[in-house]
């Protein structure tokens, strides 16, 4: 029943369309518990009590509504937004020869490499990856930029490197697997491939801070993930840096959606661009859709988190 309501309304764009939903009507239906979805009914139950303590919303006997306060939160962050000249478009990309070799290139990488599940790792397929990072260049954000991936099971970096666009690459992530297969791989590539076995619930090291012009995130759908890494994004970039994230509207809860419109309204980045199914990854055996969002980091940007000492949320 939950799924059904959850998919509806998430068919406009994924962040904005949420809050349209929940300012509009102002209560959405509360999760059924079944055997299928036990995890995804205990995290619901969590945001409903978070978000119930901070005021936004009251939970009653089968659903929950958005309160005075809420109804404030989001009519500020689309007071926010309204004056925005945001790209909207639909992640049908043509990619090139070049782009169709490191594609292959790529493969073979994935074939050999199995995502750890309690590190929340589902590769984007390499097409999409590719897709992903030839955007971004026809956005002007890669040719003669120093360029971060914060996390790369994806192996953007790969990718980035293969181009020989960038001015520079670095990988940050915490599995060494990971890390060591891009600095194989950086042997092949026209330009190297800087890599950081790193925490992100620590800060990153002064040294690198303020230092890039792009960079690339896929976090875990939650609130929490999106808004940890978004925050490191806001440390490593120097003002008037591109992020790219992703987001899977079809497995994102919408309140948690709801939290990471939130987030990104209080960290002060301008969304630019949203392309709707910009590419797509295999997780429990099923084929999942993602959209991808352009963020700038402004004068006033700022990180939420410090230091997250908490497991992030899956």
């Amino acid at each position: 029943m939950f799924r059904k309501v959850r998919e509806r309304a998430l068919a406009e764009h994924s962040i904005v369309g949420i809050l349209r939903l929940l300012g509009g009507k102002t209560w959405m239906k509360r999760p059924v518990k079944t055997e299928r979805d036990l995890e995804y009914y205990k995290n619901t139950l969590e945001l409903i009590k978070r978000y119930e303590k901070e005021g936004f919303v009251t939970s009653k006997a089968d659903k929950v509504v958005l309160t005075g306060l809420g109804q404030k939160l989001v009519e500020k962050i689309f007071s926010a937004c309204k004056n925005n000249k945001i790209s909207y478009s639909t992640g049908e990309f043509h990619l090139g020869t070049p782009y169709k070799e490191i594609v292959t290139e790529l493969q073979g990488v994935h074939k050999k490499f199995s995502p750890r599940r309690e590190l929340d790792q589902a590769p984007l397929s390499t097409s999409s990856a590719v897709a992903k990072i030839a955007y971004a260049i026809k956005r002007g954000d890669v040719i003669g930029k120093r360029v971060v991936c914060i996390g790369d099971d994806d192996f953007l970096s790969i990718i980035l490197a293969l181009t020989g666009k960038p001015k520079e690459v670095l990988a940050i992530d915490l599995d060494k697997r990971v890390l060591s297969t891009i600095e194989e791989l950086s042997k092949k590539t026209k330009i190297e491939i800087g890599t950081l076995k790193h925490d992100l619930r620590k800060p990153v090291q002064t040294k690198y801070r303020n230092r890039y012009d792009t960079a690339f995130f896929w976090s875990s759908d939650t609130e929490v993930g999106f808004n940890l890494f978004a925050s490191r994004g806001i440390e490593l970039l120097r003002e008037g840096g591109a992020i790219y994230a992703n987001v899977t509207p079809s497995w994102c809860h919408p309140l948690e959606l709801l939290g990471i419109r939130r987030g990104i309204f209080e960290m002060g980045l301008k969304i630019t661009d949203f392309v709707k199914d910009s590419g797509e990854y295999i997780f429990a055996n099923k084929t999942w859709k993602v959209d991808l969002i352009r963020m700038e980091k402004s004068r006033t940007s700022k990180p939420m988190c410090r230091i997250l000492r908490d497991k992030i949320p899956y």
